[in-house]
């Protein structure tokens, strides 16, 4: 763009003021030719005060007869105040005969373009500074080492004696970087003072300080339009030099320092943040990888070799694309991500372990984008799901089966009837089965006794029907059923006549709980019959023949429990004999009738037969009993009698089972009776036992001699004993020891 110069013309005569002036020239003074004053010097107060001394020693040159080469560059003051920038030409005028009558000065306006070159000069200055702030960033790694390089370029251009950068971290000013000399108290009062006006204006603050009134300049540093930080300059020179153009310079260096800071920052965040990315990913308890797309690993973390029993140089030394992602499911799902860039999540592949044994991985993908949002890669996470692929597939296997016998179950055993219901599979045949005795085995031995049993029973009936297309279900607690497909009613009878020789023979070869079931079958020829009412029927015929045993099948459990308790080593020396001895003198001695003679001598041979319930680390126990313990042999009143009552043999002494540790004193157990509430086999009963558990061998006491156990019972009469039977069971043991 060309620029217009506006000329000043002034002819100036000796002692008579301006003589012309051009109008073209208000438009640098402002003044026009009847303005100007007839004072001859009036003009030489329209020049800027530093030019005037200039232009006076051109003026006197010009008057000697000198003609200057080159323009003077002069600032005018216009009427309205401000600076205009001038070039000017000054000319003597001489007469014909060489005489001087005048100096003529043409001026020309380059306040425009003086400005320009100003700034320019200015901008290319900033440039210079800015390229050393972007030189310093790149040249250094760490934001302390970049603000030291930026502190020194500022103390070289703007001719600082010293200087210091303060960042505030968390609302904390942290000095950061500093010069010798650096006056750190004077510092921190200054940025006290003004710190909060910058931050409020952002702008720079210029003062003195100090015993010697040193100048100093206070600048914001600047991120994301906001205050992050100060640097303070100081100068002890007596040449000020903060001046407008150095703050200008100063500002726009610190504008670059805080663009870079920002820059730095985020680099240091970045490089923080991959580092905790990378440590998080090491600590994780799951598998971690990244592939190129190219389906090669580049990273992996330690879990994914603890995952698959190598170690990290083992792994990276293997193919490990080869041994964990060649599954076809995890390399349909890795096509998918990398081709649609959505997550692809629970992708799970069996996996060969290092020690030969296969391992389920449940992974999850999601794609690696650059910036641009192209698809680098994809990583992975990885998940060790094995036991809870076992516990998933045990769940499974539990919807199907019983977790007791390993038998299917009734839901299943239903699913299956209902399927054969729309086969042309005739005949069917459904068999029914129920374990005999149950609920006295669990009441009396505990559950597991009966566990034990259920068990036997499953082995029984899978052995029995191993070799056809018969299912097998326990439907029950104590019921099981059979369903056989192709199967005649006839062939079914002797099927159950085969189990029942089955039974018999593990009943022979099994000391423990006998084994008995109840069965009963029924079948279908012809499609219509639903084989839910074959069940039925089947189970009918069951609970026929379970009616026709029970009475049997209990003597012999109960009688099986005798053997039990005769094992018991107190029962082996002779307890229950003399027992028996013991009860039948004194009773014939009281004037029992026959029946109670005879329940009194049943009672001494069973009464403790409660006991088969109790377990042998506490009845054998050789200590005392703690609280729980002895609460454990209280109960074996309850048991016998309940393995009494389910006994037509023991059923008419359940009572006198039940209440054969009652005290006379209404202190003993279970229900707390007292004195002629206990039956009269029961008070003689009691002498009887205590009389001989103190003569006797017990795991709890060495024997002690008759007469001492006479003196215990007559100790405890009217306690625990009836205190008349007491007198005449003394007398009668007096008379034999």
């Amino acid at each position: 763009m060309e620029i217009e110069y506006p000329t000043l013309t002034i002819r100036m005569l000796p002692g008579k003021g301006l003589q012309f002036l051009k109008p073209l020239a208000m438009a640098i003074t402002g003044y026009s030719q009847e303005e100007f004053k007839p004072d001859p010097s009036f003009w030489l107060t329209l020049v800027h005060k530093e030019d005037q001394k200039k232009l006076k020693g051109l003026l006197g040159k010009v008057q000697k007869g000198e003609i200057p080469t080159g323009p003077c560059h002069v600032r005018w003051v216009h009427k309205n105040r401000y600076f205009v920038c001038t070039e000017l030409w000054l000319f003597p005028v001489y007469k014909e005969k060489g005489a001087l009558i005048g100096i003529e000065a043409v001026a020309r306006d380059t306040t425009v373009r003086d400005k320009l070159e100003e700034e320019l000069k200015y901008r290319n200055q900033e440039l210079e500074i800015l390229n050393q702030v972007a030189f310093s960033d790149e040249a250094t790694l760490s934001i302390n080492d970049f603000l030291s390089f930026s502190l020194e370029m500022l103390l070289a251009f703007s001719r600082a004696s010293e200087g210091g950068i303060y960042l505030l971290e968390e609302q904390k000013l942290i000095l950061v970087s500093r010069s010798d000399g650096f006056n750190e108290v004077l510092a921190g009062e200054i940025i006290a003072a003004h710190e909060n006006e910058i931050k409020v204006n952002c702008s720079f603050k210029v003062g003195k300080s100090g015993d010697h009134g040193e100048e100093w300049i206070l600048l914001p540093i600047m991120e994301l339009k906001n205050v992050s930080g100060f640097c303070l300059l100081f100068n002890s020179s007596d040449n000020s030099f903060f001046n407008q153009p150095n703050q200008r310079l100063l500002k726009a260096a610190l504008n670059g320092i805080g663009v870079a800071l920002t820059r730095k920052k985020m680099e240091e965040s970045l490089r923080l943040s991959e580092e905790k990315y990378k440590e998080i990913i090491q600590n994780i308890t799951e598998g971690f990888f990244e592939m190129d797309l190219n389906g090669k690993v580049t990273f992996f973390n330690d879990s994914l070799c603890s995952i698959l029993g190598y170690s990290r140089k083992e792994l990276r030394e293997t193919n490990c694309e080869e041994l964990f992602l060649n599954s076809e499911e995890l390399q349909k799902a890795r096509d998918k991500v990398l081709k649609t860039g959505n997550p692809e999540r629970g992708v799970v592949c069996p996996v060969q372990h290092k020690k030969n044994r296969e391992i389920f991985l449940e992974i999850s993908l999601s794609p690696i984008k650059k910036s641009s949002g192209l698809i680098r890669g994809c990583r992975g996470v990885v998940r060790d799901i094995t036991e809870r692929k076992k516990a998933e597939d045990n769940l499974i296997y539990l919807s199907t089966h019983d977790y007791l016998t390993g038998l299917n179950n009734r839901a299943f055993f239903e699913e299956e009837m209902q399927r054969l219901d729309t086969l042309n599979l005739f005949p069917i045949t459904v068999i029914t089965c129920d374990v005999d005795g149950l609920k006295i085995i669990n009441d009396t031995l505990g559950h597991e006794k009966g566990d034990e049993l259920l068990c036997s029973a499953a082995r029984v009936l899978k052995e029995t029907f191993s070799c056809t297309d018969a299912t097998v279900a326990r439907t029950g607690g104590d019921e099981f059923a059979v369903l056989l497909p192709g199967v005649s009613f006839q062939e079914a009878e002797k099927a159950l006549q085969h189990v029942q020789g089955v039974v018999e023979n593990y009943n022979r070869d099994s000391s423990v709980i006998p084994l008995s079931i109840s069965m009963g079958a029924a079948s279908t020829s012809k499609a219509g019959d639903p084989l839910t009412e074959v069940f039925q029927k089947a189970d009918n015929n069951m609970y026929r023949d379970k009616l026709i045993r029970s009475a049997r099948v209990r003597s012999n459990i109960v009688r099986a429990l005798m053997a039990t308790l005769a094992e018991r080593d107190f029962i082996a020396q002779g307890h229950a004999h003399r027992l028996q001895e013991l009860v039948s003198m004194l009773g014939t001695a009281v004037n029992l009738n026959p029946h109670e003679m005879n329940d009194l001598n049943l009672l001494a041979q069973v009464h403790d037969i409660g006991k088969v319930g109790v377990p042998d680390n506490i009845l054998l126990k050789p200590g005392r009993l703690n609280s729980e313990e002895w609460e454990a042999v209280k109960r074996h009143c309850e048991i016998g009698y309940r393995i009494a009552r389910s006994s037509p043999e023991l059923s008419p002494i359940a009572e006198l089972i039940l209440h054969h540790h009652e005290w006379w004193n209404g202190e003993g157990y279970p229900q707390g009776l007292k004195g002629e509430e206990i039956h009269i086999c029961n008070r003689i009963l009691a002498i009887a036992d205590a009389y001989d558990a103190i003569v006797s061998e017990r795991p709890y006491q060495s024997p002690r001699p008759p007469r001492e156990a006479l003196r215990e019972l007559q100790k405890y009469k009217s306690v625990q004993f009836d205190p008349f039977l007491v007198d005449i069971f003394v007398e009668l043991m007096s008379e034999k020891i």
